[in-house]
């Protein structure tokens, strides 16, 4: 993950945390969602707290995303603005995964949304540098849309995609 991802990773989870259970108005070009779900296994065991981020092919103003629990199951929500809604826009995109390392000493999301945005930025760095001297979970061909072989049609009919993650090492 490099410095960007990370940082638009800890501005988005402050955002989830400042925005808490917010009743925004639906915007009115919100996009029509489906439910769906992904399963992320790794050597058929469940992996906790995968980031799954939807690519549209297409540019949007929503971003779909999820992260899985103990189970390895990730409900897709769709973020558009401040506007949080459970579910997927039917289209084409491309699914990157990743699963940061965990680094020693992390700061909490309270934290996080205390900090000035220099101090915020030389944490990221910090973070960064650390994480790179850890082993990855998620295969580095996944966690780019640029390389993610992963490639999803939703339709109505379409609900839930899994995935193996071991699949896709040395890849």
């Amino acid at each position: 993950m490099n410095t960007k991802n990370v940082i638009q990773y800890i501005l988005l989870l402050c955002c989830f945390l400042l925005m808490g259970c917010s009743n925004s108005e639906r915007p009115s070009d919100f996009p029509a969602l489906v439910p769906f779900s992904v399963t992320v296994l790794n050597n058929d065991k469940p992996e906790q707290n995968v980031s799954i981020t939807f690519t549209s092919t297409i540019a949007q103003a929503f971003s779909p995303s999820g992260s899985t629990d103990s189970s390895g199951k990730a409900v897709i929500y769709t973020l558009q603005g401040n506007y949080m809604q459970k579910g997927i826009p039917l289209g084409d995109y491309i699914v990157i995964f990743d699963k940061p390392p965990k680094v020693e000493g992390t700061k909490t999301p309270e934290e996080l949304a205390n900090m000035e945005v220099a101090e915020l930025e030389a944490y990221t760095e910090d973070l960064v540098a650390k994480e790179a001297k850890l082993p990855r979970i998620v295969p580095p061909i996944l966690t780019s849309p640029d390389t993610s072989p992963v490639k999803i049609s939703i339709g109505e009919s379409v609900k839930e995609l899994s995935i193996d993650l071991a699949e896709y090492k040395g890849k």
